[in-house]
């Protein structure tokens, strides 16, 4: 039997395809991307301009992080003329570009209408692509702007061409505003086996003697499309390698237990065809419809958990289980229990839980992304115990995965009917009538919540009749909070907290010794260029990227504890064991510090304490709470236990019977507290006050 060994590893990501369901899907195959600018001044007397301009271009069939810039100034007498045109292009996601264009004019004139000479200032970004499939490309279009005078024409605009045909758009700016923002969504159809060009550009021009005063476009463009790059396919998926399948192992943690609490539905891969684990099988899920009419409503959607693979040799080494509990169960769907899985902690039938009639939805966990994947055929390299390399391919699909489950629950292809264990065929109900979604998960699940939680809260508010005024199916006991809309989304994250990276240090980590990344700046950028962009193709929460992509921060939305402290804006639950023994662990081998001190059970628990009660202050701390200009965030509900528990959600003893004390003194479970939350009553936080590692007495 095979081995793989750990030593160094070579990859290459290819990124995968985009983020849009089956009526939407529009694969693009990228012929070129090119950003130019180019700047132009003359004033009287001269007759030559003064011109300079500069081009920067991705390889062909590839996407990538551009810039340009051009400058050109003239003077005589007078008149003086300085012109600038700048742009960048940055690759936010494989299917997100955002290009941001500058466009500003200054000098000195003889006044309106004298003669003066003139100006020209043009940045422009031009990508060509062959349409795969029928589709639709969306351009999301932010400016500000200063202009000399009303009536001026706003010179901003964006294009898509077909052969000899053109469909130009771009926006007004009203008559009367001298200065200001704005901004428009545009949509274009493509059509299967075209080829096109999307140009959006910033084009300013005029006589030097309409200066009065200066003008400045400065504008961002977000570019959404699923784009994929070339690939062959040589390289054979993981399961089809001789060596790896040889050494295959499913690991000896993570499986689901099979049972007849909930029971198995398959996702239509020809509707969703990229719905499929890291080797290509397709995703799967467990259902089980509500009991009592009161509960037709409401529902738990769990992200099962499990780790992930951040490169070729980490991913080799789990599908064969080397140097971890987890192993090819995690990548894969082919183990599965084939009919159905026990119910267990937040979906046990026991009475005591309040959730138990509620409709529960447990998803397969098989991309070893933390659901958060759009990369396809991404070809990867591991060297083996004898320093021979195998070359694989897999997949990373979890952002795909979770909506195909949304849209699948949504009844995109009809109803979502199953067996159960007296061979009844019962349908679940259209989760578009849903009045509460908990969006749950556990590790590596709760990871997959921070990353998608707004995003599906997004989605149901989009579709639900409730929301949209169509009279969806009410709630007959609704929770607070739903205002106007009777739908109220919420995501549940558990055993994903801890020490903040940012407040960690390095130096004498792992990390910084053998990866010489050294400060939290350093790994992050490391992290994303290579593992979350580079590797996963990441979707990550879209108002971080908008928030950081600006200040040229795309790094920090790779951190999952800046997107959960500053970016979730759904009312989240936050569950952490202070004494969770495999987070813990994992740090002190990674030998990170505190303040100097390396990591222990008892820094991990005392920063780990700190981090769940500050979350009561995340409105006015969080880049997107209300003290910030932000639309505001709900304070979170929090348990937090010392019973050196790691996944709790579905666990009977993690979620019915550990207990927390509350501020009043009372000792209540996760079940309890997070029942509370959910409806808005007292106590809706219980935490151990943290007095030292070890756990305590009163755990089960």
């Amino acid at each position: 039997m095979t081995r793989i060994a750990k030593l160094a590893l070579a990859s290459v990501a290819v990124l995968g395809g985009g983020l849009w369901p089956a009526s939407a899907r529009a694969d693009l195959l990228i012929v070129s991307a090119t950003l130019t600018a180019a700047a132009a001044a003359r004033v009287d007397p001269h007759l030559a301009e003064v011109t300079d301009d500069d081009m920067d271009a991705a390889a062909p069939g590839t996407l990538a992080d551009l810039s340009v810039a051009a400058s050109a100034a003239d003077s005589g007498g007078a008149l003086s003329e300085v012109v600038s045109a700048s742009g960048t292009v940055t690759v936010e996601a494989p299917d997100r570009l955002a290009v941001h264009i500058v466009g500003t004019r200054s000098g000195t004139d003889n006044g309106m209408g004298s003669p003066g000479g003139g100006f020209r200032a043009k940045a422009a970004f031009d990508l060509t692509f062959d349409a795969l499939a029928d589709g639709m490309i969306t351009v999301d279009l932010s400016f500000l702007f200063d202009r000399p005078g009303t009536g001026v024409f706003t010179p901003l605009g964006v294009s898509l061409t077909r052969g000899g045909s053109v469909d130009g758009r771009g926006p007004t700016v009203p008559y009367d505003l001298l200065s200001g923002m704005g901004g428009s969504t545009e949509m274009f159809t493509v059509a299967a086996g075209g080829r096109y060009t999307l140009r959006v550009e910033i084009a300013m021009n005029g006589e030097t003697s309409d200066l009065a005063p200066g003008e400045s476009w400065d504008a961002t463009f977000v570019v959404r499309a699923p784009f994929v790059p070339v690939t062959n396919h040589a390289t054979p998926m993981i399961s089809d390698v001789p060596e790896l399948a040889a050494c295959r192992t499913l690991g000896s943690a993570g499986q689901l237990a099979p049972g007849n609490g909930l029971f198995r539905i398959d996702i239509d891969t020809t509707a969703y065809p990229k719905a499929t684990c890291n080797d290509g099988t397709g995703a799967v899920m467990y259902v089980r419809r509500y009991r009592a009419a009161a509960n037709a409503c409401r529902w738990v959607i769990f992200l099962d958990g499990g780790g992930a693979c951040r490169d070729g040799q980490s991913c080799g080494e789990r599908y064969c289980a080397v140097d971890t509990y987890l192993g090819a169960y995690k990548m894969s769907s082919r183990d599965v229990p084939p009919v159905g899985i026990a119910d267990i902690g937040i979906q046990s039938r026991r009475r005591v839980n309040h959730f138990r009639g509620w409709n529960h939805v447990v998803v397969h966990y098989c991309s070893s992304d933390g659901w958060s994947g759009t990369a396809s055929d991404v070809e990867l390299q591991v060297v083996d115990g004898l320093g021979n390399p195998i070359d694989y391919r897999i997949h990373f699909h979890g952002a795909y995965i979770v909506d195909a489950v949304i849209g699948t629950l949504r009844g995109e292809n009809g109803p979502v009917v199953y067996t159960d264990q007296r061979q009844r065929r019962v349908a679940m109900p259209d989760l578009d009538d849903a009045s509460v979604v908990l969006l749950a998960g556990s590790s590596a699940g709760g990871g997959g919540v921070i990353r998608n939680a707004d995003h599906v809260r997004d989605i149901l508010l989009a579709n639900n009749p409730a929301c949209a005024g169509g009279g969806g199916a009410p709630d007959p006991d609704p929770p607070p909070g739903g205002g106007a809309c009777a739908l109220d989304v919420r995501a549940v994250i558990d055993a994903s907290t801890g020490p903040r990276f940012e407040d960690l240090g390095y130096t004498s980590s792992v990390y910084c010794t053998q990866d010489g990344l050294c400060d939290y700046e350093t790994l992050m950028r490391d992290t994303w260029l290579n593992v979350s962009l580079g590797l996963w193709g990441e979707r990550t929460d879209q108002s971080c990227l908008a928030y950081h992509a600006p200040l040229g921060e795309h790094w920090r939305c790779s951190d999952g504890d800046h997107v959960r402290d500053h970016h979730i804006t759904t009312p989240m639950f936050v569950r952490q064991d202070l004494q969770d023994s495999l987070l813990t662990g994992n740090a002190i081998d990674a030998m990170v510090d505190v303040g100097g001190a390396l990591m222990t059970f008892d820094l991990w628990g005392s920063e780990t304490h700190q981090i769940l009660l500050d979350l009561a202050l995340l409105d006015q701390t969080a880049e997107e709470g209300s003290a910030m200009g932000g639309a505001g965030i709900a304070r979170p509900g929090v348990f937090g236990p010392q019973c050196g528990n790691h996944e709790s959600l579905r666990h009977d003893k993690g979620f019915l019977r550990v207990r927390a004390p509350t501020a009043g003194g009372a000792e209540l479970t996760t079940n309890q507290v997070l029942k509370n939350w959910v409806r808005g009553t007292s106590p809706s936080a219980a935490l151990v006050s943290f007095a030292g590692a070890g756990l305590l007495p009163s755990c089960p």
